[in-house]
């Protein structure tokens, strides 16, 4: 009898645990989505913390770009050479307006690692010359490492795909 109290004990708290492991990688898959759309969102106010200043790891990153262009630098160049970490708008061209929208995300997680798939359309518009409001495509695929209990992306690879 014992023996059987023992077991169905185990079996119990062997049912909690895998449903708080399966709890705690549905609230990261959840904040790794919610990472990627708040790149994705428009430009915060100034003096407001941008997601790269937020969820870049402060170390060593890479970014393949959809024509092949390896970039490998890190958190601190980005930031001094893009200031806030969002593209300045370019006075000559007030009127054009850029958006970015994620879709269709993928999330695996590794332990403490993350990798996250997703579709990317930016639409451009608001150009003098008409022929260059375009819509780009892409299917990304992120990969974050997770320090002290917080997401910090280390990678990027976007190839050009067609309008889901």
């Amino acid at each position: 009898m014992k023996i059987k109290h023992a077991a169905l004990s185990v079996a119990v708290l062997a049912v909690f645990v895998f449903s708080a492991i399966v709890m705690a990688q549905d609230a990261d898959k959840d904040k790794l989505i919610a990472i990627e759309q708040e790149y994705a969102a428009p430009a915060p106010p100034a003096g407001t913390p941008t997601p790269m200043q937020k969820y870049m790891y402060d170390g060593p990153v890479m970014a393949l770009n959809p024509a092949g262009r390896l970039n490998i630098t890190s958190k601190t160049q980005l930031m001094a050479g893009r200031g806030r970490g969002n593209a300045a708008p370019n006075p000559a061209n007030a009127n054009v307006k850029r958006q970015t929208t994620r879709s269709n995300f993928h999330v695996e997680l590794y332990d403490d690692t993350a990798l996250i798939t997703y579709n990317q359309a930016v639409v451009e518009t608001g150009h003098e010359d008409a022929a260059q409001n375009t819509t780009t495509n892409t299917m990304c695929l992120d990969t974050f490492i997770k320090r002290d209990g917080n997401w910090y992306g280390i990678a990027n690879s976007c190839v050009y795909a067609p309008k889901p």
